[in-house]
């Protein structure tokens, strides 16, 4: 059987729940930081194509003024 959607649990849980510890983490909260990174990790184990995006959307966050 082959699955072309990505899992729910990346898509709905897991990435905005890392980019709120990103934005967290842009106002200075260090275990924020340490969380991001490892809710990243996280999704690029559940659903590798899913860690590109929400690194580019954290990019856009810490870019913007």
């Amino acid at each position: 059987m082959q699955i072309n959607q990505p899992p729910v649990f990346a898509f709905f849980v897991l990435t905005p729940g890392a980019l709120l510890l990103f934005v967290a983490a842009m106002r200075g909260s260090r275990s924020a930081a340490w969380g991001a990174m490892a809710a990243v990790g996280v999704i690029s184990l559940v659903h590798p194509t899913y860690a590109v995006p929400c690194l580019a959307i954290a990019a856009e966050i810490w870019l913007r003024p």
